[in-house]
């Protein structure tokens, strides 16, 4: 990935940061969270690795976001966040990498926004369920590369890094329903484009989405997919369960499909601790059409120093039933790693994030 000096964020914050002293009714805020932890990965490509990386629970970022009151419930909004880096002290480029977009907001008819901007995977329905334990590594049907460049679609790649660059978005809410739809125009013609969708529903303590997300460029993530999601909270417990499906389309005659399932529930011991549990399975082919079972069990726990910064653990065992068709991998946030070099592959972080 492409990053730039720590410079260019100094001068940009010299530009913004006064205009929310200048503009102080136009609720310019300045907002983020920093993320950084060591990490063991116990087989890349046969050799064991401990590492130093940043975004190993979520990604850090720096944002602005304004708002602007026109009265009559109507409001313009934006929001600029970029990606620093906090091993290298650089940021992903581009500069504003996480989103970039400006739009118009409506308490009865809803939001609209242009710019590049996040699919509704990540708005409607996180697909990693360690997103309800501490967030961070990702299940093991992200990344699948085999032999030759065979591959399974990525489709944990939506939840949190499927951004669309000259996108236009609309949601609203209405009750307890909530949704949206997302069309990006590309850059090149109409077959550089792409579209989301998305329909949620909030009872009490029960959230349930359905989300598909297709575009026609992508080469990293699943061409089209498609996930439904529930959620539930009693108490102190957290309980979800998500099942998804992603499709290399772009490929002509690939077979690659990825079919994840993933289950797990938290519980929070008291104000400061929090630990949670979980097991995914994925069924995938590759694109000559070749099968293969992951499983893979993770664990987690985080200590909350203060409301806005905790320490965290995870520990994750990813299986693949065929590593030679889809080899054993844990995506890993913030850089990922090569595959195992045999059938599995143990990862182990600890780290620490603050938000402010």
């Amino acid at each position: 990935m492409r990053s730039i000096s720590a410079a260019s964020l100094a001068g940009a914050i010299a530009v913004i940061a006064p205009l929310s002293t200048a503009y102080a009714q136009n609720s310019i805020t300045m907002y983020g969270l920093l993320d950084a932890g060591m990490t063991y990965v116990s087989n890349v490509s046969g050799h064991p690795v401990i590492r130093e990386n940043s975004d190993g629970s979520a990604p850090s970022r720096l944002g602005f976001r304004g708002v602007e009151s026109l009265g009559g419930g109507t409001s313009v909004l934006f929001v600029l966040e970029m990606r620093p880096q906090i091993s290298t002290g650089t940021i992903l480029s581009p500069f504003w990498d996480r989103a970039s977009f400006v739009g118009l907001s409506n308490n009865k008819f809803g939001t609209v926004t242009i710019g590049r901007q996040f699919d509704f995977f990540l708005a409607s329905l996180p697909l990693d369920a360690t997103s309800i334990i501490e967030g961070g590594l990702e299940a093991g049907y992200q990344q699948f590369t085999g032999p030759k460049g065979s591959t399974a679609p990525a489709v944990d790649n939506h939840s949190g890094t499927g951004l669309y660059d000259n996108s236009v978005k609309y949601e609203n809410t209405i009750g307890s329903w909530s949704g949206g739809v997302m069309y990006s125009f590309g850059d090149v013609s109409r077959h550089d484009s792409m579209g989301s969708a998305y329909v949620k529903y909030v009872m009490g303590n029960l959230q349930l989405g359905a989300g598909w997300t297709k575009d026609n460029f992508s080469t990293t993530i699943a061409n089209e997919v498609f996930a439904v999601r529930a959620l539930y909270t009693m108490g102190s417990w957290t309980f979800l369960a998500n099942y998804s499906q992603g499709r290399e389309t772009v490929v002509e005659g690939s077979k690659a499909v990825a079919r994840p399932l993933e289950v797990a529930v938290s519980y929070r011991l008291g104000p400061a601790i929090s630990i949670g549990a979980g097991i995914g399975w994925a069924r995938d082919t590759n694109r000559a059409g070749t099968t293969a079972t992951i499983t893979q069990p993770f664990i987690g726990a985080r200590y909350f120093l203060s409301k806005r910064t905790a320490l965290y653990a995870i520990a994750a065992r990813n299986h693949s039933s065929n590593p030679s068709a889809i080899p054993s991998t844990v995506g890993i946030p913030g850089g990922a790693t090569a595959p195992s070099s045999n059938a599995s592959q143990t990862v182990v972080r600890i780290g620490m994030q603050t938000r402010f």
